[in-house]
């Protein structure tokens, strides 16, 4: 398997998802304390191979939404593997144009 157009994927245990859709989106608005009533984008997941800085792989959810409460175009990566509260990554976009 190859993740993202980089090398093969040899150390994923599993692509079966550990948790719901709906509960990683859930955990990324309550991560961030956003505002559902200031969406501008309605969260979006899809399952998503994040590949750390030491090349490790871990299934996680990609979730995107656009806010104003707190203000971005934001990403949050959850991993999709385990119950506890883990996340990879949450990137800000800030873009005053696209709200």
């Amino acid at each position: 398997m190859v993740a993202n157009g980089n090398n093969p994927i040899k150390d994923l245990k599993s692509v079966a998802s550990g948790i719901s859709k709906e509960s990683a989106v859930n955990k990324a608005i309550t991560t961030l304390n956003a505002e559902e009533e200031t969406f501008v984008m309605r969260p979006k997941a899809e399952p998503y191979i994040y590949r750390d800085s030491l090349d490790n792989c871990f299934l996680a959810w990609k979730i995107n939404f656009i806010a104003q409460k707190p203000y971005g175009d934001w990403q949050i990566f959850i991993d999709a593997n385990t119950k506890c509260d883990r996340y990879f990554g949450i990137l800000y976009k800030w873009n005053r144009q696209s709200i």
